[in-house]
């Protein structure tokens, strides 16, 4: 059973830019489950790029059935449970400045699973944004390349990848945990022709509070109960 996550277990409320872009397509033919663990990504590509433009990629791998990493040149990104609601620890313990985080979750058959539209798209359950938890705070965030299941067109909540920002740079020493919630997937498609797809941009206030976040577990709940009928 599921416990509920309450407000202390956060940050005070911080507002965000927090935008789904003008991006390509991905299709996929099923959902394989909602409830999707830190080990359950292998081959999620996740990419550093450095203030001074320099990147650096590192490639998911499993340590357990609940856990996963990734890390490369001083920085780990490590994630354990489920991540409706389990977070994901980033750490830059390298020796340069970090201006952002991209996650090619797609790479590992996993999925962001947004909060709205809800109910999304069929069998994704509730979803989750992208939700400071404690730590150095990114500017903004993006979701990118919109997924649809196959012969269906994309409802907005499953997107490909996620990208964090920092402006004034993830310094040497810094961590952030964060909350971003994920789905499995199979038989990914790669569209021969994607097309763009717009999707309006948003400001998104990251403000956490008990019954919202019951409220979420709850229609979680009641859609996993419906799927199982």
């Amino acid at each position: 059973m599921k416990k509920l996550l309450t407000a202390s277990a956060f940050l005070t409320a911080a507002s965000l830019l927090g935008m789904v872009g003008n991006a390509q397509a991905a299709t996929i033919s099923a959902l394989t489950g909602y409830s999707t663990m830190g080990g359950a990504s292998t081959g999620m590509q996740v990419r550093v790029t450095f203030a001074d433009n320099t990147t650096s990629t590192g490639v998911w791998s499993a340590i357990n059935f609940y856990s996963g990493v990734a890390s490369a040149d001083g920085w780990t990104l490590f994630q354990s449970g489920d991540t409706f609601g389990n977070p994901w620890t980033f750490s830059n313990n390298s020796s340069k400045t970090i201006s952002s985080l991209f996650i090619n979750a797609i790479a590992g058959s996993t999925l962001f699973d947004q909060t709205n539209p809800n109910p999304g798209t069929t069998g994704s359950a509730a979803g989750w944004d992208f939700t400071p938890v404690i730590g150095s705070s990114p500017t903004s965030f993006t979701y990118s390349n919109i997924v649809n299941l196959v012969g269906q067109p994309a409802v907005g909540d499953l997107y490909a990848a996620l990208t964090i920002n920092w402006d004034s740079g993830f310094s040497t020493g810094s961590n952030l945990s964060f909350i971003a919630d994920t789905d499995s997937a199979i038989s990914v498609i790669d569209p021969s022709d994607p097309q763009s797809v717009p999707v309006p941009a948003a400001f998104i206030g990251i403000g956490l509070a008990g019954a919202f976040l019951a409220k979420k577990e709850i229609s979680r709940r009641q859609k996993s109960q419906k799927s199982e009928q």
